[in-house]
């Protein structure tokens, strides 16, 4: 039986047309693919534009993407705008200018959560904050991962602390180390210390350098410096330099240094 898209793009109905199109792109079928999304394009499907805009831009023609990526954006075709931002971000190897920052707003309106980000981010550093919580607001809401923890930064700069907490603690639901850490902090300071130990377990787990940091300390206090050299060991490889400089301070502690070094050593694996 001929594939329902084609029975429609023959027909004129040129949304099947790209349907079409975008099946064939999915399974490598590229010149019948670029043959559907010109019929789309062409008939005001600008679904289909963008379309030749990925084909291109594919194939390294970056003037020809630009052309088409434009064309769509022009109509709302939210990919599109996301795209043309992304070649002029690109491009300019510079801070995203105003003009690309309207193109990933627009492409937001669309549910494009990068691009929401990337606009909140814009106008972030242009310290236009209100504009910038809107659409972090949003990213946030789509689970893009900066996003929640960037609203919470913003929010704990404007005192708003029970606010910046809840996205602090979103941001740590959807896995960002960033906003588990403060988390983690926040929890501590509430003495919820259970609570607070478990997390920078589970961050130091995943190698996030400070939560084997704060490790290392609570069991430097607990003189456990078996379990706190392994922990400051582990942050130093990682990466932090207050893990490395507190290794000294357990080796001054440690009676038996001989045992010690043994298990730093193993420490390193």
């Amino acid at each position: 039986a001929m594939p329902p898209f084609k029975v429609t793009c023959d027909a004129n109905v040129y949304k099947g047309c790209y349907y079409l199109g975008d099946l064939e792109q999915e399974l490598g079928q590229e010149k019948s693919a670029k043959k559907h999304f010109i019929k789309a394009c062409d008939n005001n499907v600008y679904e289909g534009c963008n379309g030749l805009g990925d084909l291109a831009k594919k194939a390294k023609n970056i003037k020809l993407a630009t052309y088409y990526y434009k064309m769509a954006c022009k109509k709302d075709i939210s990919l599109a705008c996301f795209s043309l931002a992304k070649i002029k971000e690109k491009k300019t190897k510079k801070d995203k200018s105003d003009e690309i920052a309207k193109l990933y707003r627009k492409s937001c309106v669309g549910d494009i959560y990068e691009g929401c980000y990337a606009a909140g981010d814009y106008y972030s550093n242009a310290n236009n904050k209100d504009d910038a919580r809107v659409l972090l607001r949003k990213a946030c809401s789509g689970r893009y991962k900066p996003a929640c923890y960037d609203l919470a930064e913003i929010e704990f700069h404007r005192d708003k602390i029970d606010i910046a907490n809840e996205y602090y603690k979103k941001s740590c639901e959807i896995n960002n180390p960033g906003g588990c850490y403060v988390l983690a902090d926040i929890y501590a300071k509430d003495g919820k210390s259970k609570q607070s130990l478990a997390l920078h377990e589970k961050l130091c787990a995943k190698n996030f350098a400070k939560s084997c940091t704060v490790l290392g300390h609570i069991e430097l206090d607990l003189e456990d410096l078996s379990e706190s050299a392994r922990h400051y060991t582990k942050s130093c490889f990682l990466g932090d330099d207050i893990g490395c400089n507190r290794l000294s301070e357990v080796s001054k502690k440690a009676k038996d240094k001989k045992s010690f070094y043994r298990h730093f050593v193993a420490s390193c694996g």
